[in-house]
């Protein structure tokens, strides 16, 4: 076998050095545990960087560190397919945002998609769900406390086909209830917020890298506690908020789900409109009905990669027996009922007015009706009736007495 030359370099260097034997590449080859062909190449590599002048070494450099950007349009033609956690609903990776008035379940709803992951499931809510047996998650409940364990425990009690020790091993809780917080850095400049390093993300990104896994999932619930004294209708403050948790997850390739508070008009997360553009899916929890007969809808507001769905997820909420706590169940997939309760949704400016009239103490229906010009025996009724199902405003009092206040 002839010994390998190792002067074939782009530009036949004479100054080369002398060829290696055959022998003594196999031997370096076996100690490297790789091809002879591969050290053959890596040598010849090396060999012609060594030949290269400052500034040919400087620009090679640049390319390996920033590689060509442009593809062919065959590339473009074949885009890899969205990777479902829930087809057509969920995404498996990025960042999703679920919002909604207070008490309307959207604690609920994320955590029983949390521990439906956690015990490997096949179905949530009447959706198949894909995940290839128990996965990690991670909870931050910045609220938490004994309620939030409690509910735990009576999902746990709905769910027999569950099993709780496989629960415990997978579903990680960081427990704000107990002064364990996250918080995130946000805003640019003088307003910028750093956290302590006791509170930062990478402290928790440090924390699941000790336990030994890597999560599916990590909520965080709620997002206001992210960012203590941030500006909601701060746009750049809110999307470098998301932003940051967006990137979290797309680097390690989970699913960030953030948990937040709708907008006085119920329709739209509460804060900066940029919002909307850094999720990859926004879900709206609406509440319908009063008292026991209450439900919540899931409405999807925005889902990359995917048509609107032809009806909303409808279940409700229920006290679990032998519990303390309450838990979903799913309740069909119908439309009349949310049909019946936009039916009377009133206008964002109707909206507007009637929360106007009563700050400014127009508290009576009366009142109101003088303050905004909404008609007060047809149409101000529906109006009042809807914004107290969406938990904008609530009524004391009875007959002439009764009051409208805000939630």
């Amino acid at each position: 076998m002839p010994p390998v030359a190792a002067t074939s370099t782009p530009f036949n260097d004479p100054w080369a050095p002398d060829p290696i034997d055959w022998e003594t590449l196999m031997a370096l080859a076996a100690a490297q545990d790789v091809t002879v062909e591969e050290l053959d190449d890596a040598i010849q590599h090396e060999i012609w960087l060594e030949s290269l002048t400052a500034a040919e070494r400087e620009e090679y450099e640049y390319w390996e560190k920033f590689p060509n950007r442009l593809r062919p349009i065959d590339w473009m033609a074949n885009p890899p397919q969205v990777d479902w956690l829930v087809p057509g609903r969920l995404h498996r990776t990025g960042l999703a945002q679920v919002y909604g008035p207070p008490y309307s379940g959207k604690t609920l709803y994320v955590l029983d998609l949390a521990l439906s992951v956690a015990a490997g499931l096949d179905m949530w809510l009447g959706h198949e769900l894909n995940v290839e047996g128990p996965q990690h998650v991670v909870y931050v409940a910045n609220e938490g406390g004994a309620t939030f364990r409690i509910q735990v425990h009576a999902w746990l009690l709905a769910h027999p086909e569950a099993d709780p020790a496989v629960v415990q091993e997978h579903f990680w809780l960081l427990d704000g209830g107990q002064g364990d917080v996250l918080e995130l850095a946000w805003g640019t400049g003088r307003d910028a917020y750093t956290p302590s390093p006791a509170d930062s993300v990478h402290r928790l990104l440090g924390e699941i890298h000790a336990r030994g896994f890597m999560p599916s999932m990590i909520v965080y619930d709620t997002q206001i506690d992210l960012a203590p004294g941030i500006n909601e209708n701060d746009n750049a403050a809110m999307v470098t908020l998301l932003r940051q948790i967006k990137a979290d997850a797309d680097k390690a390739r989970h699913l960030a789900v953030v948990v937040h508070h709708s907008g006085h008009t119920g329709d739209h997360a509460r804060g900066a409109s940029g919002q909307r553009a850094k999720t990859d899916v926004q879900v709206q929890v609406v509440p319908v009905g009063k008292g026991h007969e209450k439900t919540a809808l899931w409405s999807k507001a925005k889902i990359k990669g995917a048509p609107q769905p032809e009806t909303d997820d409808n279940f409700e909420s229920y006290q679990v027996p032998n519990s303390e706590g309450a838990a979903i169940r799913s309740i069909g997939q119908v439309k009349a009922a949310l049909a019946a309760h936009l039916a009377g949704q009133p206008s964002d400016d109707e909206q507007r007015a009637v929360l106007d009239a009563i700050d400014a103490g127009h508290v009576s229906a009366r009142a109101i009706s003088d303050e905004t010009g909404i008609e007060r025996k047809s149409r101000l009724p529906q109006v009042l009736t809807w914004m107290q199902e969406e938990l904008q405003i609530t009524k004391t009092g009875k007959g002439s007495q009764t009051r409208y206040v805000r939630v």
